[in-house]
């Protein structure tokens, strides 16, 4: 059963957590001794059971709750570097653009993924969905998260959207997106 949701899934789809020593553990085999739960194997459970504290099950202590803030904030600033390095990368790829010149790409259909971010408005959204008649392959994201701010990465005060060119740099940030939210 995963612990964040509570439902029950087929043991391939979760793995298990063990606490020993004062740190938290992946037993990947499921043979490492101890107290340990069963998560979901996706970035959504994972934020969940830490930013609750829902690992004091397997402690049954109040002195780990401080070890397992520790661990959801190293997790939080594991996601914020991977998601710099990805719109690093693709800055330099060429593969991330923002204002006219993404309007430009979203109109060639070069675009495949189109990123709205908190400070766009809905005028501005419903301008931009309009792209997604044009191209169906287009996959539009809008992010409502707080712990990233993606104004500060890529250097643009005033950027309400933003899209990417190459399919697995955009699929590799919507994941770390993705993780923010829940």
């Amino acid at each position: 059963m995963d612990l964040a949701s509570r439902k029950t899934y087929p043991r391939e789809e979760l793995f298990r957590l063990v606490i020993q020593g004062g740190r938290i553990l992946l037993d990947k085999d499921g043979n490492l001794p101890g107290r340990g739960v069963y998560v979901l194997k996706d970035g959504n459970s994972i934020a969940k059971i830490f930013r609750k504290g829902m690992l004091n099950v397997i402690a049954r202590m109040k002195k780990s709750y401080p070890i397992l803030k520790r661990s959801y904030r190293m997790l939080q600033e594991k996601q914020i570097k991977s998601l710099e390095g990805y719109l690093g990368f693709a800055k330099r790829k060429r593969s991330i653009y923002v204002g006219l010149k993404m309007e430009e790409m979203l109109a060639r259909k070069k675009a495949c993924y189109l990123f709205l971010l908190p400070s766009c408005s809905a005028k501005k959204e419903e301008e931009l969905s309009h792209y997604q008649d044009n191209n169906p392959d287009l996959v539009i994201y809008r992010y409502q998260g707080k712990a990233v701010d993606l104004k500060e990465m890529l250097g643009y005060e005033l950027l309400n959207a933003f899209c990417v060119l190459d399919v697995h740099l955009a699929k590799a940030i919507l994941d770390v997106l993705k993780a923010d939210i829940d």
